[in-house]
């Protein structure tokens, strides 16, 4: 496997070399088992996308093919995170928008033999920008593998496929606007 590590920034200041992630998260649809393997996917296949993330997807890639070839293309990788933390949050907030539909749950993978990855802070991609050049910056930042100023959120784009070690528990996330005491109607007692 080949990993691609942008200089990062230390605690003090310096320059130091990112370690390589030990597990990484790929949340999904449920009722994978594990030893089943993750194919590659177009990151806005997976959404219920808005005009504005895929102008974001495309300023990415434009970016990405011009500046950083050598990396994987969000058009085709894994998308996983670097820690569980994160995964979860992911979960949750597609759930609460209702932006990633079927996603359910988190699973630890490991990309397949000879895959490669490469770390980017999700940071730098949220949908805050005022014009194009600020997207256009923000996509180089993450390309660049440059961590996002009071952020920390690191998702790893793995090309080649990854296969799923376990299943990581997670709790039953509800819809937004769905209160807990709807569900329970009809129920016995």
């Amino acid at each position: 496997m080949t990993e691609w590590r942008a200089p990062a920034v230390s605690s003090t200041g310096g320059s130091d070399v990112r370690a390589s992630t030990t597990e990484l998260y790929h949340v999904g649809r449920s009722g994978h088992l594990p030893g089943s393997v993750v194919a590659p996917t177009r990151y806005v296949e997976r959404l219920a996308v808005d005009d504005s993330q895929v102008a974001r997807e495309a300023m990415l890639e434009m970016i990405r093919a011009s500046d950083f070839p050598h990396l994987p293309s969000r058009n085709d990788v894994v998308f996983t995170w670097a820690d569980i933390a994160d995964a979860r949050i992911w979960l949750q907030e597609g759930v609460t928008i209702g932006k990633r539909p079927g996603d359910q749950a988190i699973y630890v993978v490991a990309p397949l033999e000879g895959a490669d990855t490469f770390r980017g802070d999700y940071g730098w991609l949220a949908l805050t920008e005022r014009s194009l050049d600020e997207l256009e910056d923000r996509a180089w930042s993450y390309w660049a593998g440059d961590q996002r100023p009071g952020h920390n959120r690191w998702e790893v784009l793995v090309r080649g496929g990854a296969r799923i070690e376990r299943v990581v528990p997670v709790e039953s996330p509800e819809p937004a606007g769905v209160d807990r005491a709807d569900l329970d109607v009809g129920r016995q007692e």
